[in-house]
Order: structure tokens, then C-alpha cells, then sequence
């Protein structure tokens, strides 16, 4: 009985000792723009274990084949890697908000005859309004 026991303590450590966690690393960018985001948190859905990245967008963990790892930023969609022992894990978040394009706002000098008239005008509109 002691030498089963002994059996399956040994055959249950030496299968722990094949599926060691292996250490991942990778970064995580913005699918559209292809820069690196910080902050973003990243979890290991089967450990429980989650971090967040660096300020360059670099993070480092260990994962077991066939775990599945989220990385989740505010204003952004979660983008979701099944860790197959690959050294590098690549994360592409994409924006949920609308990108607009840069507006240049822009006032034009009026000269003092311009803004004379201008007064004039205001005066009269608001004079006539009560």
C-alpha cells in the first residue's frame, strides 16, 4: 500500500514537473494606429493571476501552454491570446471611439475699422433689443 502511495505521489510530481510555467513576454498596441498602449491590464484566466504592461507597453509573465490570456484597456475592445509556448505574446486593441481628424481653429485679425464696425453693430442690435 505505502509503495502505491508512493507510486502516484511520484507520478503526480513528476507530471507537475513536465507542465511548469514557462515565461511569456510581448507587448501590446493599438491595432489602428500601431502604437504601444500602457496601462493595460493582463489576466491569466486559468491561474487568476493579472498585471498591468509597463509605460512602453511591455509586459512579462508566466503562463502554461494552453492558457488563455486577456488584455483589457478602458476605451478599447478586450483582446483575448491562447498561450501555445510561444516566447512573445502580441496584443492588438482596438479603439471603441470614432477617430476624428485634427481641427485648426483660427481667428482672423480685424483691423480697427473692422472692429469698430463690429462694436457699432453689436451696439445697435442690443439697443434695439432692449
Amino acid at each position: 500500500m505505502k509503495f502505491l502511495g508512493a507510486f502516484i505521489f511520484f507520478f503526480s510530481l513528476s507530471a507537475m514537473l513536465f507542465a511548469q510555467t514557462k515565461p511569456v513576454q510581448g507587448i501590446v498596441i493599438d491595432k489602428e494606429t500601431k502604437q504601444r498602449l500602457a496601462k493595460v491590464y493582463i489576466y491569466n484566466t486559468r491561474s487568476g493571476d493579472g498585471l498591468y504592461n509597463t509605460t512602453k507597453g511591455e509586459f512579462s509573465t508566466f503562463a502554461v501552454p494552453g492558457d488563455t490570456l486577456v488584455a483589457a484597456l478602458s476605451g478599447y475592445g478586450v483582446d483575448t491570446v491562447v498561450f501555445k509556448g510561444q516566447p512573445a505574446a502580441y496584443f492588438q486593441l482596438k479603439s471603441l471611439g470614432i477617430r476624428l481628424r485634427d481641427v485648426l481653429i483660427q481667428q482672423k485679425k480685424l483691423s480697427p475699422q473692422e472692429q469698430y464696425e463690429k462694436t457699432i453693430k453689436e451696439y445697435r442690435y442690443a439697443t434695439q433689443r432692449g
